[in-house]
């Protein structure tokens, strides 16, 4: 009796390790600093980190379950596969306070982009220096097969170019794309626990948020859906239409319009989900609006891009991004448009939301007509989150650019007017995902902004409103209108730092309804 117990024992543990049933959220990794020469550690394209945060490497290594759904799917009925690769090896970045005592509790996870063939940071890149104002720890994933192909052939960009990290990352693997849902997890895991080799040491994290853009944003969609646990505290979905990440390679997706492609509002942490107009000029009629609810927030943000990079960008040396697009580029990150303010006054809201329970608040919708969006005198958009840019404006600012033509192509213009066939692919991919700025004619600036005090009185008032509904923080705000009263627009700026006129602008501006109401 004693045998037979013991056998079944015995069996019964052959089974559970062969299931994969020790391969969860809560498993152990293996970690370990990344080789310190520093080269191409940090994603491709990405804003500096701030001088006052500390940037750390470390690769980690574990095992996973992967899923599917059967056909047709259904949310919430994932089923464990079986005949996938379990193990990873990956990387991850964390940028943080070097002192412990600046960090403010708060941790978000970057599920980094993997659009472009490498890493890139879209949440990063907008919001990098707010989180270091703020004292959050940011931790970036390489979380797609995509990626560490990529760093595992010793980063040779397009494939073609010399390397810019021989040697670097041989021992990186993903094989398949859902084990990226466990492995998240399991990183969580290890941050927010007691584990020795706990890379934030003895930290205590109060927040932990997760934030995805584009492809990775659906990863977010898909993880917040499928994954979610006590661990995670919010989720930060940015610019993904309406996409929801499958669940593996070859699983069964949801079409569009289904509710397993929208993020779940029913959840007890607070969901933010943003859309640029560039997402929003593309997905219209897929539906990819979604009602609040009380722990939900869905934005459509006017004359925003969906790209977030920077000016400055080497492709390779003498070559920049912006020289490979046929307009002026308007980003999240840089402008003119500046996405990043919105996206970080939603950070804070998050917050407030997770730590006080404080509501976020709601925000208009872009303007539709006949299935397009619908366009004012100047053919920019209407309605929706609005930038004090988009209500004074200087520019059309279009949700799409495009490429340069390729040069030596049938009819492209010569240098600098045309760009290398090496460089068409990224250049139509970045260029696509910008804006496009087409600044007004001398004669329009000056019919509608004659003096310079006029004008950064508009965008002082109109960034003033903005604060007041949750849209702007005030570190933002003054920094709008100091490039207000240096843009020359108008003339000679009228008075000091625009900083101070920050200040008294929308004093006068309050003052003046009073009086105006008193009459």
């Amino acid at each position: 009796m004693k045998l037979c117990a013991s056998f079944l024992s015995f069996l019964m543990l052959v089974l559970l390790w062969g299931s994969g049933v020790s391969a969860d959220p809560t498993a152990p990794v293996t970690i370990a600093p990344a080789p310190a020469d520093q080269s191409n550690i940090w994603a491709t394209l990405i804003k500096p980190v701030p001088e006052n945060m500390a940037r750390e490497e470390y690769i980690v290594s574990g095992e996973v379950d992967v899923f599917t759904y059967n056909d047709p799917p259904v949310p919430g009925e994932k089923v464990l596969r079986d005949d996938v690769e379990t193990d990873y090896t990956t990387r991850i970045m964390i940028i943080r306070p070097p002192d412990p005592a600046d960090f403010n509790g708060t941790v978000v996870v970057e599920w980094w982009n993997s659009t472009a063939g490498f890493d890139t940071a879209p949440a990063g890149d907008s919001s990098i220096g707010y989180f270091a104002r703020e004292g959050i720890i940011y931790v970036g994933v390489t979380n797609s097969p995509t990626s560490i192909d990529y760093l595992a052939d010793d980063c040779r960009l397009f494939g073609v170019l010399p390397p810019m990290c021989e040697g670097r990352y041989p021992e990186l693997s993903m094989p398949e794309i859902g084990q990226a849902f466990e492995m998240v997890s399991q990183i969580v895991n290890l941050l927010r626990g007691d584990d020795p080799d706990n890379p934030l040491g003895d930290v205590h994290i109060k927040r932990l948020y997760h934030v995805g853009q584009s492809q990775q944003g659906g990863s977010i969609v898909t993880y917040a859906n499928e994954f979610h646990d006590d661990q995670n505290d919010g989720y930060f979905v940015q610019a993904a239409g309406s996409s929801a990440r499958s669940l593996s390679s070859g699983a069964p997706n949801f079409q569009q319009g289904e509710d397993g492609r929208m993020i779940r509002t029913d959840l007890d942490v607070p969901v933010i989900r943003a859309q640029t107009e560039t997402d929003m000029s593309g997905v219209i009629a897929r539906d990819s609006r979604q009602q609040d609810s009380s722990t939900f927030r869905y934005y459509e943000m006017a004359g925003t891009a969906h790209s977030t990079v920077h000016d400055g960008i080497e492709i390779v040396p003498g070559i920049f991004l912006e020289n490979l697009c046929k307009f002026q580029m308007n980003t999240v990150a840089d402008g003119p448009i500046f996405g990043s303010y919105l996206y970080n006054a939603m950070w804070r809201n998050m917050e407030w939301n997770s730590r006080w329970g404080l509501p976020m608040p709601h925000g208009e919708l872009l303007l539709v007509e006949e299935g397009a969006l619908a366009l004012d005198e100047f053919d920019n958009s209407i309605d929706g989150i609005r930038l004090p840019a988009m209500e004074v404006p200087i520019a059309t600012y279009g949700p799409n650019n495009e490429g340069k033509p390729v040069c030596g192509s049938e009819g492209a213009p010569p240098p600098p007017d045309c760009t290398s066939p090496l460089f068409a692919a990224i250049g139509n991919l970045a260029c696509r995902l910008s804006g496009t700025v087409l600044p007004f004619d001398q004669e329009t600036i000056d019919e509608l902004y004659p003096r310079n005090k006029k004008y950064v009185a508009k965008v002082s008032g109109s960034g003033f409103h903005l604060m007041l509904r949750g849209f702007l923080l005030p570190e933002d705000f003054h920094e709008l209108v100091d490039r207000a009263v240096d843009s020359g627009i108008g003339g000679t700026p009228w008075c000091g730092p625009g900083h101070e006129v920050a200040l008294i602008l929308p004093l006068v501006v309050v003052l003046r309804k009073i009086r105006r109401r008193r009459r």
